[in-house]
């Protein structure tokens, strides 16, 4: 229950990103990736948010991830 609560909050941070991009006519959306995160849960809900954005937004997208981030290459290029 607590991961599909999650995942719907994931959608809809991402959903209101993207929408605001759209909004404000942003050239470019920046988002960050996984780092430094207390728990695996807390990586998979910003890794989940920075999947949503680079699928569903209209604008490109950049993520920012700093060194030694928890997200692997894999990730950032799905």
């Amino acid at each position: 229950m607590l991961l599909a609560q999650a995942a719907q909050d994931c959608n809809t941070v991402g959903r209101i990103i993207c929408e605001k991009a759209e909004q404000l006519q942003a050239e470019q959306v920046f988002v960050g990736g996984s780092s430094g995160h207390r728990s695996k849960l807390a990586a998979l809900v910003s890794g989940s948010v920075v999947q949503y954005v680079k699928r569903h937004c209209k604008v490109p997208v950049t993520v920012v991830v700093q060194q030694g981030s928890s997200m692997t290459p894999e990730q950032l290029a799905s």
